[in-house]
């Protein structure tokens, strides 16, 4: 058996192979195909679809069609595989939209309840009657009263707070697509309707700031007129 053919067959297939990835891998200055720049680049993990990438402006995951060719090569590639995976991503997704409609939905009722809590008038200084203790009684129970409304709403400037960057978080988002030849491709996808959310909420919470303002404004004006009763008793 002659098998110089085949050692030299080998010695072809081996010195086109492809040197397997280590990762982390770092990169640096990444260049994609579409010419966009990633600085400071370093491939961090990888699945059937693309690489995931860390680089000075945050995260990304990059199809291996954007990759520059020479580093995509490196990577096995499964199309099957690919296909599987932004199916599965896309019910994932399309699950995860429902739920947000429904979490919208109740949020459109509690709005309602909201503007009508935040719209209402707060109490005003009371008209005491009768000697200076019942009038002091009077004015210690309404500073009460306030400063238990003042606490409701610093709890619930807190939460409208969270919710605002909940949803400016949320509005931005990189989702990877195919289309219809089979090509994979990621778009930046921005939801202004969450963006909305996010000032809808920012605005309830900038209203309960004004609200505990003037509470304490009342408060305080309440306290000097209790002062100026016990000194004439």
């Amino acid at each position: 058996m002659n098998l110089l053919p085949t050692c030299l067959f080998l010695l072809i297939a081996c010195a086109g192979a492809v040197e397997p990835v280590q990762l982390p891998l770092e990169v640096g200055t990444l260049k994609m195909r579409d010419g966009k720049v990633y600085e400071g680049a370093k491939i961090i993990g990888q699945d059937a679809v693309g690489v995931k990438v860390m680089h000075t402006g945050g995260t990304a995951r990059i199809a291996y069609e954007k990759l520059p060719k020479d580093l995509a090569a490196r990577f096995p590639r499964d199309n099957q595989a690919a296909k599987k995976l932004l199916e599965k991503e896309a019910k994932a997704e399309a699950v995860h939209d429902r739920t947000v409609d429904k979490a919208l939905a109740k949020e459109a009722e509690e709005e309602k309840v909201n503007e009508a809590e935040e719209n209402s008038p707060l109490e005003g200084l009371p008209d005491a009657q009768g000697d200076n203790p019942a009038k002091i009684l009077v004015l210690e129970s309404y500073i009460s009263r306030l400063a238990s409304g003042v606490a409701d709403a610093k709890a619930k400037v807190t939460d409208a707070r969270a919710r605002a960057a909940g949803y400016r978080q949320a509005a931005s988002t990189v989702v990877t697509r195919q289309d219809s030849m089979g090509n994979i491709y990621t778009v930046d996808s921005g939801n202004s309707s969450k963006l909305r959310k996010a000032n809808y909420h920012d605005r309830r919470a900038d209203k309960q700031e004004a609200k505990i303002r003037q509470a304490e404004h009342l408060i305080a004006s309440a306290r000097a007129k209790i002062d100026l009763l016990e000194k004439a008793r």
